[in-house]
């Protein structure tokens, strides 16, 4: 599949926002032309000073994607799909979240998700909630997230109970001699995986625990002594002869 829009894409999309709309899509597969002609869309377009806005966080989500046309061609199949409704929602659905975004450092948070994705190292299911996320939630509470991500247990707090409303956080239990503010509350699995995948991308130690996390997830240890070859080969010949008596 190529990174290039069809002509029922292109009209879909001018319904929504016409000319400009298009020019951003398009960039946005990494489409060489409309990404060229950004500065020249942010310059001449009588813009508001929030679509400025939009447009400098935009801009800097594409340079830090794409490197090669490798990585236009990957993100354009991964991120947008197969079919034509499927690239026009996914579209949509990326310049929404870009829009709503109110930091530079969150965009690049959700830069890092991006190349999280583009390495497989998650889905795009995760990586449209960790971008709803970082839309939805204080840049206060994200960098309260990533401070205590590994943390076994969290007291309730301001930061807490926003960090709840959008799944990285769940209420660990009930103590009814505690407030219902001062609960207790634990970082999810999604949690962590945002914290791996976006908030600390370059965090070695913190990388080296994750790899460490995994590693030991697919390992498994009984504590029994392992069995010699001589004793498996007396097992299996044992009900070898059995299975033989039986019939016979």
């Amino acid at each position: 599949m190529s990174n290039e829009l069809s002509n029922e894409t292109v009209n879909e999309l001018k319904k929504y926002g016409g000319e400009s709309l298009v020019t951003i899509a398009q960039a946005l597969l990494g489409d060489p032309i409309a990404i060229a002609g950004i500065p020249t869309l942010i310059k001449n377009s009588p813009f508001f000073i929030s679509n400025a806005v939009f447009m400098m966080k935009y801009e800097k989500l594409l340079n830090g994607i794409y490197f090669d046309a490798t990585d236009k061609i990957t993100i354009s199949c991964k991120l947008f799909g197969d079919n034509n409704q499927e690239r026009v929602n996914n579209a949509i659905r990326t310049i929404t979240l870009i829009d709503k975004i109110d930091t530079m450092t969150k965009i690049e948070y959700l830069l890092n998700a991006n190349r999280s994705y583009c390495n497989s190292c998650i889905s795009r299911e995760q990586l449209f909630r960790i971008a709803n996320a970082l839309a939805n939630t204080l840049s206060e509470d994200l960098e309260y997230l990533k401070k205590h991500a590994l943390d076994e247990t969290l007291n309730g707090n301001a930061n807490v109970h926003s960090l709840a409303n959008i799944g990285v956080v769940i209420l660990a239990g009930i103590d009814g001699n505690a407030d219902v503010e001062k609960q207790t509350y634990a970082v999810t699995e999604f949690g962590q995986i945002m914290d791996q995948y976006a908030l600390s991308v370059m965090d070695d130690k913190r990388q080296k625990y994750y790899r460490e996390k995994l590693k030991n997830q697919h390992t498994f240890d009984a504590g029994i002594e392992p069995i010699s070859v001589e004793v498996i080969d007396k097992i299996v010949n044992s009900a070898a002869d059995k299975a033989k008596l039986k019939w016979e």
